[in-house]
């Protein structure tokens, strides 16, 4: 048995893969297994894969003709056969000694999930941590439901199963696959299922991860990507509800999802169809108490108001709405 099966979906990379799998070829763990899914790729993608998977044992080439990355990780899961699970996205990349440092501290701890810090590249800005999880990673390990809340401070880490040493056995117990009727954020509702029901997280705060944005054509830049985040807030607001766990959880994950909702509505104006998913959120948005977000900035509690009233009244301007609160308090410090 591998010691870690690393999952890579892949959807036309042709000019970020190679590195990803250099990535992997190098890491210095033995015993490792790369499972990459081609998911119906037009580029060259394909042919790259086949390129490493010839001149190393440890890299296997799967195909998946139904689209979407949930689609290809669930295809890679069922060929998975390592004692642990490692998501890969297929544009991003390892440094050498991630996986190992993740195995010795995940046997050390006898832990469920354990996850490493991780850093942002652009093709500007190049490397960049992230400020937020380098604090946050300072904390050692999560077992009880309100340590384990506090992985969302870490909103990559909140959001990606990517970083993520996980182990089989509880991804198996536990019944785990991606959503495939979502086009993208189908990690989310995975992500969130295993900061739950894991026995214990162990946090390692070294950046293993690197994790590429802004990339040109990204398919995440496309505006129906608010669907998708709205689909699977719903998707967690459900399972928190079902695991007893919503009431420890509500401070960090009602942020979280009224902090994008609101951030994307002050950039872009709602759609038809963006407005129907957005109303799809009505009884949740009015069932929540605005002491949820006791000690959050000024701004913030303003404009989920203002985004409650809209709601409740049936007012269609929303962003309008969220806008006039931002040019009112532009500029302003606000405690």
């Amino acid at each position: 048995m591998p010691k870690v099966s690393i999952i890579i979906p892949v959807y036309n990379l042709e000019n970020y893969l190679p590195q990803c799998l250099q990535s992997v070829e190098q890491q210095t763990l033995e015993d490792i297994e790369a499972l990459v899914v081609d998911n119906a790729s037009t580029d060259n993608s394909a042919e790259i894969i086949k390129q490493f998977a010839a001149l190393n044992s440890k890299i296997r080439i799967l195909h998946c003709k139904t689209k979407g990355a949930a689609n290809a990780r669930n295809c890679a899961l069922k060929e998975a056969s390592g004692e642990y699970l490692f998501f890969l996205d297929g544009d991003d990349w390892l440094t050498p000694q991630c996986l190992a440092a993740l195995y010795k501290e995940a046997k050390a701890n006898d832990a469920d999930v354990t996850v490493c810090d991780n850093a942002l590249y652009t093709e500007t800005t190049n490397l960049m941590s992230f400020p937020q999880e380098n604090m946050f990673f300072s904390a050692p390990k999560l077992e009880t439901l309100k340590e384990k809340s506090l992985l969302l401070k870490a909103p990559f880490t909140a959001y990606s199963c990517a970083g993520k040493l996980i182990r089989r056995s509880f991804f198996e117990k536990n019944s785990l696959s991606f959503p495939s009727e979502m086009p993208r954020g189908d990690d989310w509702p995975v992500s969130m299922k295993i900061t739950v029901l894991a026995n214990r997280i162990k946090l390692v705060p070294n950046e293993y991860y690197f994790y590429r944005v802004g990339r040109q054509n990204a398919e995440s830049a496309n505006l129906s990507a608010f669907n998708s985040y709205i689909y699977a807030s719903r998707l967690n607001y459900k399972f928190l509800k079902e695991a007893d766990a919503y009431e420890t959880f509500a401070p960090q994950f009602e942020y979280l999802r009224m902090y994008y909702i609101l951030s994307f509505m002050a950039l872009h104006k709602l759609d038809k169809e963006q407005k129907a998913a957005l109303l799809t959120l009505r009884k949740d948005i009015l069932s929540i108490p605005l002491s949820v977000f006791e000690g959050r900035e000024l701004k913030f509690k303003l404009s989920f108001l203002g985004l409650k009233i809209c709601i409740l009244c049936k007012i269609t301007l929303y962003a309008d709405m969220i806008n006039f609160i931002y040019a009112r308090l532009k500029g302003k410090k606000i405690s």
